[in-house]
């Protein structure tokens, strides 16, 4: 029986996302705290994002906070006695909360006053309004639990449509970010001068360890991918650029001459080939001769580091001028690796955390990220993992659909299988608010779309199809052909007279 997976059962059902908010109304008044809850679930109606046939439908679950009669005692004095300034030091008795379950902490009180909204780096939210007002509640749920911007240009760049080539803000952070994987290759590389010129020390394995691995560690990054670790020193004669001397007495290089000296060390970057996507990051140590060295941007600024959208990020580290040629170039390994610390969660998407709205205060969680950030950006790489397998089987069907004669063996059917039960499974635990794992099994069903698709067999068959080889095999053997035809004929001619003979003989005799 020939396989043949049906465009239905991938179309089957759109992903939906469930979050849980969990809020608790500060009011003596237990109808007031239940009309509260009944309109913001009705602002919090359920929304569908879309980015051309792809969509992805948000819902929200409000339902009342369960706490101890002692905890809301002590949340209140707070609340009265500091204006809400110190609820943050009383979240560590809100319960724990998992990706996609947030708390809101909304005191309600009877006379107009400015809002104050406090947005923690726990996936909770305090909210002090006055009665009938929801619309600080709708904007702080929504600022905590989804950027509906980015779900649709991950849709987007899901199915293959790519990114924005916009000027705006969000379509710089757009292009910049890689794209949903289910690993990535770190590659830290130092370029250093010959070293007959100065020694350096870079002491890369205590600077990961300190600085850059607690960030790979973090539960909210090591969810998204696997990250491998590796490094490398290279030693440079010529950096296909030439440094200007500043007024300040330092040099600079311009940032138009930066691609040719990123395109003269990422080619001998291929010693460190890798099946998963690299992100690379180098600290350039500028000549003791050269030395400070910046960068110059269009706009005249001057700064020691640059990002290669979807590639990765450059520090350039100047030696103190004391050094002379020949001895060893220290480098503060610290602080280069925290600059690439951050230009990696602007490579994988973590979102930037900005309030421009009066009255609204964000806290700052560990490692300058809070949950609610990384809570947006699982659901991101989670929607684009999801969009990038149906796109992958829809492309599959599509082919099979042209190409009737090609057949799909028993390796690329259990992974076709494999992908579709793996998308249900992650519908059903999206929909169940059990969103971290909903990321898990959208990744195994990338995978297992994108294994199936691109088989070395389907290629095979796609540019060698049976009925197309005579055309390109014809040519070959026509030549050869044509005597081994002539011979043949020649052999049976002369085998048919041969025995005509013969038989002539026996007739006269």
């Amino acid at each position: 029986m020939i396989f043949r997976p049906s465009l239905s059962l991938v179309l089957q059902a759109p992903p939906s996302l469930v979050y849980t908010i969990s809020v608790l109304v500060l009011t003596e008044e237990e109808t007031m705290a239940a009309s509260f809850l009944s309109n913001l679930q009705t602002e919090l109606a359920n929304h569908t994002v879309r980015a051309g046939e792809a969509e992805v439908t948000l819902a929200f679950l409000v339902q009342p906070l369960e706490l101890d009669a002692e905890v809301i005692e002590k949340v209140n004095e707070a609340v009265s006695s500091a204006g809400g300034t110190g609820v943050p030091a009383l979240t560590t008795l809100l319960p724990a909360s998992a990706p996609g379950h947030y708390s809101l902490l909304i005191a309600v009180g009877d006379k107009p006053r400015p809002s104050r909204v406090i947005i923690g780096a726990e996936r909770w939210a305090f909210i002090h309004t006055t009665i009938g007002s929801v619309q600080e509640a709708v904007t702080a749920v929504k600022s905590m639990v989804v950027d509906e911007h980015q779900l649709k240009w991950r849709l987007e760049d899901g199915r293959g449509k790519g990114r924005s080539q916009g000027r705006g803000s969000r379509d710089t952070e757009e292009m910049r970010q890689v794209r949903a994987a289910q690993g990535y290759q770190v590659c830290l590389t130092l370029v250093a001068p010959d070293s007959s010129l100065a020694t350096v020390d870079w002491n890369i394995e205590d600077a990961t360890d300190r600085v850059l691995m607690p960030f790979l560690n973090h539960p909210g990054i090591a969810r998204l991918a696997n990250f491998t670790i590796s490094s490398q020193v290279f030693h440079y004669t010529d950096l296909k650029f030439s440094p200007q001397r500043s007024k300040s007495g330092g040099y600079y290089v311009s940032s138009t001459s930066l691609p040719p000296m990123i395109s003269s060390v990422e080619s001998k970057l291929g010693s460190l080939v890798s099946q998963l996507p690299s992100l690379n990051f180098l600290v350039l140590v500028a000549p003791p001769t050269h030395s400070p060295l910046l960068i110059r941007d269009p706009r005249g600024a001057l700064t020691d580091n640059f990002l290669v959208p979807q590639w990765g990020g450059v520090v350039i580290f100047s030696p103190p001028g004391e050094e002379e040629g020949g001895e060893e170039i220290v480098v503060r390994m610290e602080k280069v690796m925290s600059v690439f610390v951050r230009q990696l969660q602007l490579l994988l998407g973590v979102p930037i955390t900005s309030s421009t709205s009066p009255g609204v205060v964000l806290e700052r969680g560990t490692l300058g990220m809070t949950e609610w950030q990384l809570d947006q950006l699982m659901v991101g790489r989670m929607v684009e993992s999801v969009s990038t397998a149906t796109t992958a089987l829809i492309s599959l069907v599509e082919l099979l659909d042209k190409v009737k004669n090609m057949v799909i063996s028993d390796v690329i059917q259990k992974e076709v299988i494999a992908s579709l039960g793996q998308l249900q499974e992650c519908y059903r635990l999206a929909g169940d608010g059990e969103l971290e794992a909903a990321l898990t099994l959208s990744q195994r069903a990338m995978v297992s779309a994108e294994t199936a698709f691109f088989d070395p067999s389907i290629l095979e068959l796609l540019y060698f199809p049976d009925d197309q080889k005579f055309a390109i095999y014809i040519p070959l053997f026509l030549p050869i052909s044509i005597p081994i035809v002539l011979s043949s004929v020649t052999a049976f001619r002369w085998l048919t007279s041969s025995s005509s003979s013969r038989h002539s003989l026996r007739t006269s005799n």
